[in-house]
């Protein structure tokens, strides 16, 4: 018995030893950044230790007979306690050698820890011993060797294979072959397709591709078909714990940080039509000395100060030292981190900003309170009107400057510059308004809500006002309440009026309503909403189930008139949701469960991407 133990022993330390090439293969160009000196030199030294034990301790030869002077009992236990004291203490140096823990490793840490771990387990058994291993007799020391070998060796398939996949990056055809993309859709009607990630990865958000939807999931990015649902091109980086993508024109970036800890982030940079890489632009290191030690004790995050990343430049913010110093607005280099240019993003008037990429510009907005005054609006927020049906009965608060700013991406000088004077207890913010119509061009949206509530339609190339809004909706009893899509040609919004329901109403530059929607329910959140040619979509929860209703314009938006699309979902709280109009369907996503990012743990559903075709 106790010789059946060894040699299982000894079995894991073969087992280990012959796993080691093929983990070189399985791992090959893998992300290494997690390996330090230390995980190597105890691999090497562990690997040389399992060499030692097979060709210097155990006796090979059949029939050999050990000489009287060879050590037995004791003097055997000795030197095996201290060969496996040894492999213990370089699994332990390969193991605490990780700049991350053990749950996000990549598949390079994971297979020296096997290596270091099975050498280790191996010694201690091999205490079991009274004296140097012989194979004899073979009908009981074989099964017992091949068992710790196999085991080592199905233990690191499963590991590479399960949750370690291979990175998949599959390019689609060349875009002569995939042929000019449908047009968004003026209307739909049903769920013409679906699309759902392996376990456990989970969808984070829907954007526009070049032929349908780009999915980014926890994992990596997929291309769509609109059409159909098919996979365009996929990039997958399953054992990233960050990971994020970034669209600029005609590229997709993708960030990623292989290991938590990691001070720089990797890009690679591909094209959005065919996901093919883009030659030098893969596995480029993002510098940011600056800031990567304080960023790193607050998160793992390397593109937490990101304001976008383009094909050739990242642009961030960067905070100053000290009470009285600026951020900074900085865009670098994509590799070297050469500063290519620094403006303040804080502003005289106004102090800090707040800065976002809209249509190609950098769009700083500022609100241009104090500390005090933006104190005293916090704790009267409540108290104010807020859309109140009789505004006569507060006073009307005092007046403060708005600010809006657009920057060159390419120089950091000011293209141009807006403000407004509104009431002091307003908040406001500056978003895109959504894709443009055939023949128009996008806008920008600047929204005022709490005692103005205010809407605007600016373009993005002067900042100048391209639309009037009816002056209906600054009668009293009459509030605007928020945009849902606009570009040069035509603005959709909500409007409340006394006494009434909601409704939608699409106008012209003019400020002329040209359609029109009756009784819209006035509790849907704004994010489930989509504006097409014919229909309005909004996303709701039906007898339990995610359902997208959809209205016509001229018609009144009553229950029992609603059309509905019915989207199969697990059981559970609908988390986020979001209807985004792509080339050839409106893709749909409803998530029982917010997704994190790299802690799969707490991702309850994966989710699946749908296609609302005519």
């Amino acid at each position: 018995m106790r010789a059946a133990i060894s040699w299982v022993g000894l079995g894991l330390i073969a087992g280990a030893l012959a796993w080691s090439p093929l983990a070189v293969v399985l791992a090959s160009g893998a992300p290494a950044e997690g390996m330090t000196e230390w995980v190597g030199l105890g691999t090497f030294f562990s690997w040389l230790l399992g060499l030692y034990v097979l060709t210097g301790v155990v006796r090979w030869r059949t029939g050999e007979t050990a000489p009287a002077t060879e050590p037995r009992g004791t003097g055997c236990l000795v030197p095996a306690l201290l060969m496996a004291a040894v492999g213990i203490g370089l699994a332990a140096l390969v193991h605490f050698g990780w700049d991350g823990e053990p749950a996000v490793a990549g598949p390079i840490q994971a297979n020296a820890w096997l290596l270091a771990i099975s050498v280790a387990a191996g010694l201690l058994l091999l205490t079991a011993a009274t004296e140097r291993p012989s194979p004899q007799p073979l009908a009981r020391t074989f099964p017992a060797f091949a068992a710790g070998s196999l085991a080592v060796v199905l233990t690191g398939g499963l590991v590479n294979i399960v949750h370690f996949p291979q990175p998949r990056h599959e390019v689609a055809d060349e875009p002569t072959e995939l042929g000019e993309p449908d047009p968004m859709p003026e209307r739909v009607e049903e769920v013409g397709w679906e699309w759902e990630p392996e376990l456990g990865s989970s969808v984070l958000r829907v954007e526009e591709g070049s032929h349908g939807p780009l999915v980014v999931l926890t994992d990596g990015v997929v291309s769509l078909d609109g059409t159909d649902g098919s996979e365009i091109w996929s990039y997958r980086r399953p054992y990233a714990p960050h990971f994020e993508v970034w669209v600029d024109d005609d590229h997709v970036i993708v960030s990623r940080a292989p290991v938590v800890g990691t001070e720089d982030a990797l890009v690679d940079v591909l094209a959005l039509d065919t996901g093919a890489p883009e030659p030098g632009l893969q596995g480029v290191a993002q510098p940011n000395e600056d800031d990567a030690d304080a960023r790193d004790e607050l998160s793992s995050d390397p593109d937490e100060d990101v304001v976008t990343r383009t094909a050739e430049h990242v642009i961030r913010t960067e905070s100053g030292i000290g009470a009285d110093a600026d951020t900074q607005l900085v865009s670098e280099e994509i590799g070297t981190g050469a500063e290519r240019w620094s403006v303040p993003l804080d502003d005289e008037r106004c102090g800090p900003g707040t800065a976002q990429w809209l249509h190609g510009l950098l769009v700083s907005t500022h609100d241009c309170r104090d500390e005090e005054e933006t104190e005293s609006a916090e704790e009267a927020e409540d108290d104010g009107p807020g859309g109140s049906d009789d505004r006569g009965e507060y006073e009307e608060p005092a007046e403060r400057e708005y600010l809006v700013r657009a920057l060159d991406p390419e120089t950091g000088e000011q293209v141009w510059e807006r403000s407004w004077t509104r009431s002091e207890d307003d908040r406001f913010h500056v978003s895109s308004g959504g894709p443009a119509g055939a023949g128009a061009d996008p806008v920008l949206l600047v929204h005022f809500e709490g005692w103005t509530e205010e809407g605007l339609v600016l373009d993005p190339a002067t900042g100048e006002d391209v639309f009037t809004l009816p002056e209906e909706l600054r009668a009293d009893g009459t509030w605007f309440d928020r945009f849902l899509g606009a570009d040069s040609e035509s603005a959709t919004y909500l409007v409340d009026r006394r006494g009434r329901d909601a409704e939608v109403e699409h106008v012209d530059p003019q400020g002329n309503v040209l359609e029109a929607v009756e009784n819209f329910p006035r509790s849907v959140n704004g994010d489930s909403i989509e504006v097409l040619d014919e229909m309005l979509l909004h996303q709701v929860r039906s007898q339990g189930r995610p359902t997208v209703t959809t209205t016509e314009f001229g018609q009144q938006a009553e229950h029992r008139t609603y059309e509905r699309i019915r989207l199969e979902e697990p059981e559970g709280d609908v988390g986020w949701s979001a209807l985004v109009p792509v080339p050839g369907a409106v893709a749909a996503v409803a998530e029982a469960d917010e997704p994190e990012v790299g802690d799969p743990d707490k991702i309850r559903t994966e989710g699946a991407v749908r296609g609302l075709t005519p």
